[in-house]
């Protein structure tokens, strides 16, 4: 009987190591899709945040610079430019513009020099494009990855505008 029992004993040993080596191998499967699930929802909340705050950081700026003829676009070596005035006692100008890859601010005195190039660095975006008929903005930006263009039509509360070209 001992012969007997000692087999039954390894069989149950083998059973239980067997069912302890599946579990493992389907919590693994388990842990690398929820994973792989984890990573795909992230991607997807950054493209769609990065849209978000790419078209309001443009919006927000309009807003909050929409006086009396304080909204222009422009053009400079090409690139389309968007152009808001502040008046401190002297004219400020604010440029947004994308160039080599990123949406980028300039803010100085009006009588500095301004070139594509200068600026900060805000967010990347590969493009934008902007045009101005009396009372509304259109502001077209398209992503970094090229993915998405996010169309802004801005209603300008102060009537007068300016569409200036520059070289």
């Amino acid at each position: 009987m001992s012969e007997r029992a000692a087999g039954g004993h390894s069989i149950t040993g083998a059973f239980i190591f067997l069912l302890l080596g599946l579990f493992a191998v389907m919590s693994s499967i388990l842990v690398l899709s929820g994973v792989s699930a984890y990573r795909g929802s992230t991607a997807s909340a950054d493209r769609t945040n990065e849209r978000r705050i790419l078209s309001a950081y443009v919006r927000g700026k309009v807003r909050s610079l929409d006086v009396e003829d304080a909204v222009g676009t422009e053009m400079v070596d090409g690139v389309p430019v968007l152009t808001l005035k502040e008046y401190y006692g002297e004219e400020y100008l604010t440029r947004l513009y994308v160039s080599d890859g990123m949406l980028r601010e300039w803010f100085s005195e009006a009588e500095n020099p301004f070139k594509i190039g200068d600026g900060d660095e805000i967010m990347p975006a590969q493009s934008m494009d902007v045009s101005l008929s009396p009372g509304l903005l259109h502001v077209s930006l398209t992503t970094a990855d090229g993915e998405a263009t996010i169309e802004n039509d801005i209603a300008l509360r102060c009537m007068a505008q300016t569409d200036a070209e520059a070289g």
